[in-house]
């Protein structure tokens, strides 16, 4: 009986100290959560310095709303100018207005006095031009103080302009000066949380390299002592090992012995089995193929029933045939001609499976013209000689048809490629091979029955080569038959001749071991 060792099992006999393996795994976590603070303490300065630039962005955008609001004071400041030179322009149109006005007064007042009197237009000329450059004085009066206005509002326009552009200045300078200050200020933050990160980093890495090179040391020392008890420990237990791998070789050398002896046993059972089932399925086979032949009588007698069938019908449809070719007018020496053409179109036609129903059509109305006119009188001597030519054209178009077709289908049957032809040789060499005539067809009764017998044979064995086949056959106490070792090996019959003529004749063997083919 085997021995099985488990390693698990070996465990406390080795001894429960930790390993190398896991030391190693406790200061590698130790050393990533120191790893993992340093890490934490750098991000914290990070974000302290971004807290600094955020401030400094903050800033900035307090002096961009404080550029904006002088700016928004200065376009104030230029409306108010825009608005006192749009009031100089209006009162500049009021003193056109006026004047106008006087000129207009004027022309009608010249226009009254020259109706009045010839003597008094000389004084109203007068007048009315002294009136006119009254107006025109006033006008350009106030033509000029309008223009002082828009001189003064310009003035004022451009004043005002320069102190916005002044003040501009002025806010953009003070603007860029305080952002600048910021952003260094900003920057000398950021260097100063860079340094300190970089200063905590050097710091934890020269740390972390002199505890590792501690625990290197630590570790080494702890190596070589458990070095030296696992060596001695494996040797323990390669003794051991060895003892149990002895045991269990030997174990294993008993059972298989006993195994290939009961497997010889138990083949040679089987084979002697197999022989005596092989005999019994030839006497079955005997049994089956003679009933075979009973059933194929009785097959061969059911598959000509359909032939006769037809032929009875074919007989049927040929006498109205013919009574409608002597009805129409054909001699009675050639009016057998008109039924048989139209029979051989009709089972032409079901041979080659093509135009079946036109010949079934044709059959028919043959058939039925020539009943209908035989019922109805047609062909009496009295009858209707109209429906008589009708009948003569139809038996001639229908014999013209007929070898219009009949012509066809044999054009298609001459070009149609032969699809169930066996390959060139094959049933042949079977015929030869068997004892067979060539035109044995394969799947005869007695053929399927043997085809039946060896699928409820034994297994297949026909992977095995030949001299494992022949060292199988050795072992029999007596050669089987041709058809029995093929059955029992699942083989076929050349070959298990031939493994019988190399059984038998041993020195006939090939340079190879292989019995020829």
């Amino acid at each position: 009986m085997s021995t099985v060792v488990d390693l698990a099992t070996l465990r406390p006999v080795i001894g429960a100290e930790p390993t190398p393996a896991e030391l190693l795994a406790d200061a590698r976590s130790e050393a990533a959560q120191i790893v993992a603070a340093a890490r934490a303490e750098a991000a914290r300065l990070l974000a302290d310095a971004a807290a600094g630039v955020e401030q400094a962005r903050a800033a900035e955008t307090a002096a961009e709303g404080r550029r904006a609001q002088h700016e928004r004071r200065a376009l104030r400041v230029k409306e108010v100018a825009d608005a006192e030179a749009s009031g100089a322009v209006d009162l500049v149109n009021s003193a056109r207005t006026q004047a106008a006005e006087l000129l207009d007064q004027a022309h009608a007042l010249a226009g009254r006095r020259r109706t009045d009197a010839e003597t008094a237009y000389a004084k109203a000329l007068e007048l009315a031009e002294e009136v006119r450059s009254l107006a025109r004085d006033r006008a350009d009066a106030l033509l000029r103080a309008a223009n002082e206005k828009v001189a003064l509002a310009d003035a004022a326009v451009k004043a005002a302009e320069a102190d916005i552009d002044v003040t501009r200045r002025r806010a953009t300078i003070e603007l860029d000066e305080e952002l600048t200050a910021r952003r260094r200020a900003a920057e000398t933050q950021a260097e100063e949380a860079r340094r300190a990160a970089d200063q905590a980093r050097g710091e934890l890495q020269a740390e972390l390299t002199a505890m590792s090179e501690q625990f290197d040391r630590e570790q080494q020392d702890q190596r070589g002592q458990e070095a030296a008890e696992l060596a001695a420990r494996r040797e323990a237990a390669e003794k051991d090992a060895a003892a149990v791998k002895a045991a269990a070789v030997k174990a294993a050398a008993e059972i298989r012995q006993n195994a290939e002896k009961e497997s010889a046993r138990l083949i040679a059972d089987a084979q002697r089995k197999q022989l005596a089932a092989a005999g019994l399925l030839e006497q079955a086979e005997d049994r089956e193929q003679r009933a075979a032949w009973w059933r194929g009588g009785t097959d061969r007698a059911w598959k000509a029933a359909p032939w006769v069938a037809l032929a009875a019908a074919i007989g049927l449809a040929a006498s109205g045939e013919y009574e409608l070719a002597r009805m129409v007018g054909i001699h009675e020496a050639v009016a057998p001609l008109l039924p048989v053409s139209i029979d051989i179109y009709a089972i032409t036609a079901f041979r080659a499976r093509k135009d079946v129903r036109p010949a079934l059509s044709i059959m028919a109305a043959t058939n039925l013209a020539y009943h209908l006119a035989e019922r109805s009188g047609v062909g009496d001597p009295g009858g209707d000689h109209r429906a008589i030519l009708f009948l003569t054209a139809f038996v001639v178009l229908v014999f013209v048809a007929i070898v219009w077709r009949v012509h066809s289908l044999l054009g298609d049957h001459e070009h149609q490629p032969v699809k169930d032809a066996p390959p060139p040789g094959k049933g042949q060499s079977q015929g030869r091979r068997q004892g067979q005539p060539q035109g044995r067809r394969k799947d005869s009764p007695k053929d399927t029955a043997k085809d039946r017998s060896k699928d409820r044979g034994s297994p297949s064995l026909a992977h095995l080569s030949d001299d494992e086949l022949l060292d199988r056959l050795a072992a029999l106490d007596a050669l089987p038959s041709v058809r029995s070792t093929a059955s029992l090996f699942g083989i076929s019959k050349d070959r298990a001749t031939n493994l019988l003529h190399a059984a038998k004749n041993p020195q006939q063997l090939t340079p190879t071991g292989r019995t020829p083919r």
